[in-house]
């Protein structure tokens, strides 16, 4: 079913829970957004959900209502970002693969590497679709040192060729990661459109579990550093090692010294 449409008059993303009696049918005046056909607003009655469907005449369509829902909750999605004066952002993380030289057996080694904390970023202008060189990241995020990048993830997530691109321009991208949103939004399950609005802004901008650095250009800065913190664990590591082995050997001996001297004292016996 799809319950996300574009209302032609506004060209604003709406959602089936917005529309009242007078917009049922062909009077609800939107369009697909994966397809742009013509929707009708079906209301539904009793047990009925309500929802978007595609008119009969305009033939058959082949988008899916998956990927007309999908559409909707990004355009949302980008419209909830670029209306934000902030948005929280999570620290830049050096995975532990970055250093192919890392002891494996020492689990401090395997840890990332944070830079930074996680922080609010204000920001007064932002707009979506802004071409850059051969991409359009989902947002821009206008800022007097160094634009940042929005890139919004439903199903579809950043692919080798655009990250390639990302980081010939040197841009900072964050992905946000909003894959839970996409499902049957059903009348039982969300309140209100403004309760599933506002459970989605918090997602986006309130959020940074779901928010990954794509680029920044700290990173390659950050993996010599996450280097040498592990060059010096590793000393830490083998010192450590050295003292256990120390400490093994002399329990050892120990042990041999006083089963020695249990043998002697039955032997005096």
């Amino acid at each position: 079913m799809i319950y996300f449409a574009l209302k032609e008059e506004s060209n604003q993303v709406v959602h089936i829970f917005e529309m009242v009696e007078k917009d049922r049918g062909k009077a609800c005046e939107c369009i697909c957004l994966c397809c742009g056909h013509p929707l009708v607003a079906k209301l539904g009655r009793g047990k009925k959900t309500a929802h978007f469907a595609h008119l009969a005449e305009e033939g058959r369509t082949t988008c899916s209502a998956d990927e007309a829902n999908e559409s909707g909750l990004h355009k949302i999605a980008k419209e909830i970002v670029c209306k934000s004066e902030y948005i929280w952002l999570p620290p830049v993380t050096i995975s532990e693969q970055n250093d192919p030289d890392r002891n494996v057996e020492d689990y401090k080694q395997q840890e990332p590497l944070l830079l930074g904390e996680k922080f609010k970023l204000h920001y007064q202008n932002a707009k979506t679709e802004v071409p850059f060189d051969g991409f359009k990241p989902d947002v821009c995020i206008f800022q007097e040192r160094k634009n940042i990048l929005i890139e919004i993830a439903v199903t579809h997530y950043v692919d080798a060729e655009k990250y390639s691109k990302i980081k010939m321009a040197q841009m900072p991208t964050v992905e946000i990661n909003i894959a839970d949103f996409i499902k049957d939004y059903k009348e039982e399950e969300t309140d209100s459109i403004n309760d599933f609005e506002k459970k989605l802004r918090n997602n986006l901008v309130e959020n940074v579990e779901n928010k990954t650095w794509i680029y920044d250009p700290r990173e390659k800065e950050g993996i010599k550093q996450h280097c040498e913190r592990n060059r010096e664990l590793e000393i830490e590591y083998q010192q450590n090692r050295i003292e256990i082995l120390k400490e093994q050997e002399e329990r050892k001996k120990r042990e041999e010294q006083q089963e020695s001297w249990i043998q002697e004292q039955q032997r005096l016996r």
